[in-house]
């Protein structure tokens, strides 16, 4: 059995699912699967995953919804998908495709 549950809806690489921290499909989807803990033997621990891009209202709202769904706690923070202040010239980071960027840049 695992320690606990973590729900990533945050990834930069698949597409759409950061919409899942948009608040109605969040709390519906954090109720079933909060549904589907309850019913274990031995409930585990549910946490988030957010991303670091989400705007100070969103924040707000996820801690908000977070507390309507019993969470346990959020996991801080998924990668970036901002561009600003990366040295690499821009033809080259639009070669690279989509996807997230990590390390000092989030700080």
């Amino acid at each position: 059995m695992v320690d606990y549950f973590v729900v990533n809806v945050s990834s930069p690489n698949t597409p759409n699912l950061r919409q899942l921290q948009e608040r109605e499909p969040l709390i519906a989807l954090l109720q079933q699967v909060q549904e589907r803990n309850q019913a274990l033997p031995v409930p585990r621990p549910l946490l988030l995953k957010i991303a670091p891009d989400l705007t100070d209202p969103q924040l707000d709202d996820i801690l908000l919804i977070a507390r309507e769904t019993n969470l346990s706690g959020l996991f801080a923070t998924n990668t970036t998908i901002a561009r600003t202040g990366l040295t690499t010239p821009i033809d080259r980071v639009a070669a690279l495709g989509a996807g997230g960027v990590s390390g000092r840049l989030l700080m």
